[in-house]
C-alpha cells in the first residue's frame, strides 16, 4: 500500500514537469513592421503536420502555447488578406519557456520584393480601437527630431512653432509608450527611436470625458547600454530674433535608462492692431470707433524633463518623469484712434498696454504596470502632481479728448497685479482581463483635485479680488472588445462626478454618463470599414467661471460666470480605410449633436461716474444644435492631405436680455505635406501649408490666415542642416481677426504679426555610443531571432 500511494505522488510530482514546456512567440505585419492582433495561430508536430492546437493572437502580436510535449513542430499564421507564414521550433524536456521565431506576414496583392519598397512609405493600420502608423527607417532618416515624424502623418498638424493639433483640434493627449507627457518631451526623441505611432480618434471610457483624440508615440523595443541622445539648434536671424536650443542625453544600463533632456527658446515679433467699434442703436449712441496700434511682443520659454524607466523583470517596469517649464511673457502695445459721432469726427483717443508674465510649472509622474502569466492580462497605475504659479504686472492708460482740444483730455489709468497659484494631483488605475482569446473586459477608476488661487490688486479697488476654485472628480469606467473573424467590437460606459466650490459661496455638483462605441469591418487586409459613437463633455474653464470683472482695455470688461454648465457633444461618425500600393486614404463623414455649448455674450454697458460705452463679455450656455461634414485623411506616396468640410445650425437663443436668432454656419479645414528626396536618405526638399477655418461663437466668428511654407534638410552622417522659409512673400501675418455682431454692436478687432524674412536655419545632431540588446516590449532581455530580425514589440 505504501509502494502505491508513493508511486502515485510519484506520478503527481512527473506529470506537471513534463508538461511543464510551453511556446511563445510574436506574429508581425511584414510591410508595415507592426503587431497582428487577433491573427490565428497553429501548433502542428513535426513530421506528420498533426494538429495540436490552434490560439489567437493579442494586442502586441503575441501568442502562447502551453504544457507542449518534447518535440518538433511547425507554427504557421494566417490573417485575413495575407498569406500564410510559418516557422519551425524544437521543445526538447525541461526547456521551459521557448522563444520561436518572430512570424512575418505578406500581403496576398504583393510579393516580397515589392513589399520592401513600399516599406519607404508610412502606411496606416486600421483597429477596431485606433490607427496605427508604422515608421520606416526611410522616414526617420528624412526627419530632424519627432515633430517631424508627427508632421508627415496623416490627421496630425505640426506648425512653425512646434504646435500640434489632431484633425484641426488642440483637445488631446500625448502618450509615449501609454504614459502620458507634454508635448515638450517629443524634443528628446529622435526619429530612429520611434517605431510606430497610434492615433485614437475616439478614445474609450479609459480617457477623461473631454479628450477628442489621443497620440501614442511607440518607441522601438530596445534597451540601449551606454549613451544616445541629439542637439538641435534654430535661429531666424532676420527682422525679429528667433532662436530655440533643444539637447537630450540617454543613459542605459539593460533594465533602467536615465533620460534628461531640455529646450529653451526666444521670440520676438512686432505686433501691430487694427480695431474698429460701432455702436448702434438711437441716434444719441451712434459712434464709431477706429483704433490702430503697434507694439512689441517678446516670449522667453525653457522646459526640462528628467527621469528613469526600470523594466524591473519581464512583468514589471516603473517610470518616474519629471518637468519644469519657466516662461516669460513682454507685451507693449500703443494705440491711437478717432471717435465718430453722426458721422462726424468728435474725439481722439489714445491708450497703452503694457503686461509681463513670469510662470513656472512643475510635474510629477509615476507610472507602473505589472503584466500577468495570461496573455494582455494587466494591471496599470499612473499618478501626477503639478504645480503652477504666475506673476502678472498689468499697467493700462488712456486719454480721451475732443478733437483739436488734447488739454481737455479725460485721462485714466491703473496697475493691476495678479498672483496665480493652481494646483492639481491625479491618479489612474487600470485593469484589464481577457476572457478567452478573442475578447477582453477593461475597467478603472480616476481621481482627480485641483486647487487655484487667483488674486487681483489694481488700483482701482472696484477691481479688485480673490478668486479661489476647488474641484473634485472622480471616474469609472468599464469597457469591452471582442473580435470575431472580420468584425471588431467595442463599447465603453464611464461615469463622472464633479464638484466644484468657488470662494465658499457657490457650489456646483453633478453627474455625467458617457458611453462610445467602434465598430469594425474589415473588408480585407487593406480595407475597414468603422462606425464609431461618442459622448464627450467640455467642462466650464476656470477663468470662465470667475466672477469678478477686468477692465481688459478701454472698451472692454470681461467677467466670468459661476453658473455655467458643461457642454455635450454627441458626435457619430462613418470612416472607410484603404490601403494600396504606396498610399493610404481614409475618408469620413460625421454627425455632431451639440447641447448647452458655452458661448460668449456682448452687452453694451456704461460704468458708474461715466458716460463712456464699454463691452462687457460674459461665457454662458447659450448654443445647442449640430455640426456636420465629411473629410479625408489621407498620405499618397510623399504628399500627405488632410482637409475637413462642415456645415451646422445654432438654434435660437433668448433669456429677456439677450437674444440671438437661429444661424447656420460653413467653413473648413486644410493641411498638406509634400517631401521629396533628390538624393536618397541624404538631401529632403518639403513644403507644407495650414489653413484652419472660420471658428464661430455665439455673436462672433474668428479668422485667421494660412501658415506656408518650404524647406529642405541635407544629412551628413549624424549631422542634419535645414532651412526653412515660412510665409514667403508677406508682410503682416493675421493670427486672428474677430468679427463680432449684435443689434447695438458691430466690432473687428484684428491682431498681427510682422513675418517678413521669416527664414529659420537649423542644426541637429544624433548620437549613440553602445550596443542594443533586443527587448520584448521594453520589459524582458531575451535575445532570440535569427531568421525574423529581431523580437518586436
Amino acid at each position: 500500500m505504501k509502494k502505491i500511494v508513493f508511486l502515485f505522488v510519484l506520478i503527481i510530482g512527473i506529470v506537471p514537469c513534463v508538461h511543464s514546456q510551453s511556446i511563445q512567440g510574436y506574429v508581425f505585419f511584414n510591410e508595415e513592421q507592426s503587431p497582428v492582433e487577433y491573427g490565428s495561430v497553429v501548433l502542428k508536430t513535426l513530421p506528420d503536420s498533426a494538429f495540436v492546437s490552434g490560439v489567437i493572437t493579442y494586442s502586441k502580436g503575441q501568442y502562447t502555447f502551453n504544457n507542449v510535449e518534447p518535440g518538433k513542430y511547425r507554427i504557421s499564421s494566417s490573417y485575413l488578406g495575407y498569406q500564410e507564414s510559418a516557422v519551425n521550433i524544437e521543445v526538447t524536456n525541461g526547456s521551459g519557456v521557448n522563444m520561436a521565431d518572430t512570424i512575418y506576414l505578406f500581403s496576398k496583392s504583393v510579393d516580397i520584393e515589392e513589399a520592401t519598397v513600399e516599406a519607404d512609405y508610412i502606411r496606416g493600420k486600421e483597429l477596431v480601437d485606433r490607427t496605427v502608423y508604422s515608421i520606416p527607417p526611410e522616414i526617420s532618416e528624412t526627419s530632424v527630431n519627432g515633430y517631424e515624424i508627427l508632421r508627415k502623418l496623416p490627421s496630425v498638424q505640426v506648425d512653425f512653432n512646434n504646435n500640434i493639433t489632431l484633425n484641426g483640434s488642440s483637445n488631446f493627449i500625448i502618450q509615449v509608450d501609454g504614459k502620458e507627457r507634454n508635448k515638450e518631451f517629443l524634443a528628446r526623441l529622435t526619429p530612429a527611436d520611434i517605431k510606430s505611432i497610434e492615433i485614437i480618434h475616439n478614445p474609450s471610457g479609459k480617457y477623461d470625458g473631454s479628450i477628442d483624440g489621443v497620440i501614442n508615440v511607440i518607441l522601438n523595443p530596445e534597451a540601449r547600454m551606454g549613451f544616445s541622445g541629439n542637439i538641435v539648434g534654430v535661429v531666424k536671424p532676420f527682422n525679429r530674433t528667433f532662436a530655440f536650443g533643444n539637447a537630450g542625453l540617454d543613459y542605459g544600463r539593460e533594465k533602467i535608462t536615465y533620460y534628461i533632456s531640455g529646450y529653451s527658446f526666444r521670440q520676438s515679433l512686432a505686433q501691430n492692431t487694427d480695431n474698429e467699434y460701432r455702436f448702434k442703436g438711437n441716434s444719441s449712441l451712434d459712434s464709431v470707433i477706429n483704433l490702430e496700434g503697434n507694439g512689441d511682443f517678446l516670449i522667453a520659454a525653457s522646459a526640462i524633463n528628467t527621469g528613469f524607466d526600470y523594466y524591473i523583470n519581464d512583468k514589471h517596469n516603473l517610470s518616474i518623469n519629471y518637468s519644469y517649464k519657466p516662461n516669460k511673457i513682454n507685451t507693449e502695445l500703443e494705440n491711437n484712434g478717432s471717435i465718430y459721432v453722426q458721422d462726424e469726427l468728435a474725439h481722439q483717443q489714445d491708450y497703452s498696454n503694457t503686461n509681463q508674465t513670469k510662470s513656472g510649472e512643475s510635474n510629477v509622474s509615476i507610472y507602473f504596470q505589472k503584466e500577468f502569466n495570461k496573455p494582455i492580462q494587466e494591471f496599470t497605475m499612473e499618478s501626477n502632481v503639478y504645480w503652477f504659479n504666475s506673476d502678472d504686472e498689468n499697467t493700462f492708460a488712456s486719454r480721451l479728448y475732443p478733437v483739436g482740444n488734447p488739454m481737455n483730455a479725460d485721462s485714466s489709468s491703473y496697475v493691476e497685479i495678479i498672483e496665480n497659484n493652481r494646483n492639481y494631483v491625479s491618479s489612474k488605475f487600470d485593469y484589464v482581463h481577457p476572457l478567452g482569446v478573442s475578447m477582453r473586459l477593461e475597467t478603472g477608476y480616476q481621481f482627480y483635485y485641483q486647487n487655484m488661487a487667483f488674486n487681483t490688486e489694481n488700483t482701482d479697488v472696484l477691481l479688485s479680488n480673490k478668486f479661489n476654485y476647488n474641484e473634485w472628480r472622480n471616474a469609472i469606467y468599464l469597457s469591452w472588445m471582442w473580435n470575431i473573424d472580420k468584425f471588431g467590437f467595442m463599447a465603453t460606459i464611464r461615469e463622472e462626478h464633479s464638484d466644484i466650490r468657488i470662494n465658499d459661496s457657490t457650489s456646483t455638483s453633478y453627474f455625467t454618463f458617457l458611453p462610445s462605441t467602434n465598430i469594425q469591418y474589415k473588408i480585407n487586409s487593406n480595407q475597414n470599414v468603422k462606425l464609431t459613437y461618442n459622448r464627450r463633455i467640455d467642462r466650464p474653464g476656470i477663468y470662465q467661471l470667475n466672477p469678478f470683472e477686468r477692465l481688459n482695455n478701454y472698451q472692454f470688461i470681461s467677467s466670468g460666470n459661476p453658473y455655467l454648465e458643461p457642454e455635450h457633444r454627441d458626435h457619430f461618425e462613418l470612416k472607410y480605410s484603404l490601403n494600396f500600393k504606396k498610399n493610404f486614404i481614409s475618408p469620413f463623414v460625421y454627425h455632431t449633436i451639440i447641447s448647452e455649448k458655452i458661448g460668449t455674450l456682448n452687452r453694451l454697458v456704461t460704468l458708474p461716474n461715466s458716460d463712456n460705452l464699454f463691452i462687457r463679455t460674459s461665457p454662458d450656455n447659450v448654443l445647442t444644435g449640430y455640426e456636420q461634414g465629411l473629410g479625408l485623411n489621407s498620405m499618397l506616396g510623399f504628399v500627405k492631405l488632410d482637409g475637413k468640410v462642415f456645415q451646422g445650425h445654432f438654434n435660437k437663443y433668448s433669456d429677456g436680455n439677450t437674444t440671438i436668432d437661429s444661424h447656420d454656419y460653413f467653413s473648413y479645414n486644410l493641411s498638406g505635406f509634400v517631401f521629396y528626396q533628390p538624393i536618397k536618405e541624404i538631401l529632403t526638399i518639403y513644403s507644407f501649408g495650414m489653413y484652419q477655418g472660420v471658428r464661430f461663437d455665439a455673436q462672433s466668428k474668428t479668422i485667421s490666415h494660412p501658415v506656408y511654407g518650404a524647406g529642405g534638410n541635407y544629412k551628413l552622417d549624424n549631422h542634419t542642416f535645414a532651412i526653412n522659409w515660412v510665409f514667403p512673400g508677406i508682410k503682416d501675418y493675421t493670427y486672428d481677426k474677430v468679427i463680432t455682431e449684435t443689434p447695438a454692436l458691430y466690432s473687428k478687432t484684428s491682431n498681427n504679426f510682422d513675418v517678413r524674412y521669416f527664414v529659420q536655419f537649423v542644426y541637429s545632431f544624433n548620437f549613440k555610443k553602445g550596443k542594443s540588446i533586443k527587448k520584448i516590449g521594453h520589459k524582458s532581455d531575451i535575445e532570440s531571432d535569427t531568421k525574423g530580425g529581431g523580437i518586436q514589440n
